[in-house]
Parts: C-alpha cells; sequence; structure tokens
C-alpha cells in the first residue's frame, strides 16, 4: 500500500500539479486500500457492518474527494507546483 503511493508520486513528481492534489490523492489511496484490506480480518468488532478503521478510512475518503473537488478538480487553487 505505502510502497504503491511511494511509486506513483515518484512518476509523478516531475510533472506540475495543482495545490492540494497530493494530500487529496494520498487520502483517497490509502482510504480506500484500507477499506478494502479490513475486510480481510477476522473478529473485529463491527459498528453498521464496518470496523473502526474501516469508518476512519470512509471519513478519509470523503476528505480527500472534497480536497480533490474543491482545488484540484474546480481548478479553485491558481498555485502550481512545479518539480
Amino acid at each position: 500500500n505505502g510502497l504503491g503511493l511511494i511509486i506513483l508520486f515518484w512518476i509523478f513528481r516531475k510533472k506540475e500539479q495543482r495545490t492540494g492534489w497530493f494530500v487529496a490523492f494520498a487520502l483517497l489511496w490509502y482510504g480506500v486500500a484500507r477499506f478494502f484490506l479490513d475486510f480481510l480480518r477476522i473478529n473485529d468488532t463491527r459498528y453498521i457492518f464496518l470496523t473502526p478503521a474501516q469508518w476512519i478510512s470512509v471519513v478519509m475518503i470523503v476528505i480527500g474527494a472534497v480536497i480533490a473537488g474543491k482545488y484540484v478538480i474546480a481548478g479553485k487553487a491558481n498555485e502550481v507546483i512545479s518539480p
């Protein structure tokens, strides 16, 4: 999970990225990966069919999507980070 994120950051490091892109991508990547990997856990306490880690992952995904929608996709951030 972390290695994949590092590889993708390494690939995109030379391209210009909008402010907030790395944070949004990291939250989305880790949130989705953690959400699905946590289904493999056995004997965890579940609340409304999800573990506490999955609920935190849902929050991370929502925050990442909000950041991506507000700053990256909508283009409200005029700043571009150059390598």
